[in-house]
């Protein structure tokens, strides 16, 4: 499986994910999807996939795993932040 960020040709920033074997690419998180946690939902406003930003490179961490979640940092509109572990 492998996972990475894009951008569309409509300026929608997302991540993307292809199944194991060269399946079609899905969607898994976007700029403006909504995420509720504890029964709060927020505005995703930026992300980054752990382990692929400049700071992040150092400690080299797999940012998806065999089952297909991938771990993702979040900023939501609000200011807060978070760890995301997405749905396989």
């Amino acid at each position: 499986q492998v996972a990475f960020s894009a951008g569309t040709a409509g300026g929608v920033s997302g991540i993307w994910k292809q199944a194991a074997g060269g399946g079609a690419l899905s969607p898994v998180l976007k700029v403006g999807d909504m995420i509720t946690s504890a029964g709060v939902s927020k505005t995703v406003a930026a992300f980054v996939m752990i382990g692929t930003a400049t700071a992040d490179r150092l400690s080299e961490v797999t940012s998806v795993d065999a089952a297909g979640h991938v771990l993702v940092f979040v900023t939501y509109d609000t200011g807060d932040t978070g760890i995301v572990l997405t749905a396989p």
